[in-house]
């Protein structure tokens, strides 16, 4: 008889359990849907009110009196951290392993523009 009850006892707290977690489930799942959609639609108003800026690459040829200083300094823009940064990168995209740029080389440098292509 008591192994009965126990058993009865463990099987209403399970239903008990169930039924608050079903309860707990259905009012927490509104607020989460609603708050999914609210900052969804912030973050695209913040993505769209930012200028979007895409890397790109082109081809240039080199002159006499070029270095890859003077190059920075005439293509270097606010995206990157330094002219040194810049150059940098010129020479890694290029497998340039020094400085030493040669009149007539052609030169694979970046550079960001607004517009997407």
């Amino acid at each position: 008889m008591s192994e009965k009850r126990i058993r009865n006892n463990r099987r209403k707290r399970q239903q008990e359990l169930k039924r608050k977690g079903a309860i707990l489930l259905f009012s927490i799942l509104p607020v989460f849907i609603i708050g999914m959609i609210f900052f969804s639609f912030s973050a695209k108003a913040s993505a769209s009110s930012k200028d979007a800026c895409y890397k790109y690459y082109t081809s240039i040829l080199i002159q006499d009196g070029d270095s890859l200083w003077s190059l920075a300094e005439k293509n270097q823009d606010e995206h990157f951290p330094s002219k040194q940064a810049y150059i940098e990168e010129i020479k890694r995209t290029n497998n340039l392993s020094d400085d030493i740029l040669i009149s007539g080389q052609y030169l694979i440098i970046p550079y960001y523009s607004s517009e997407f292509r």
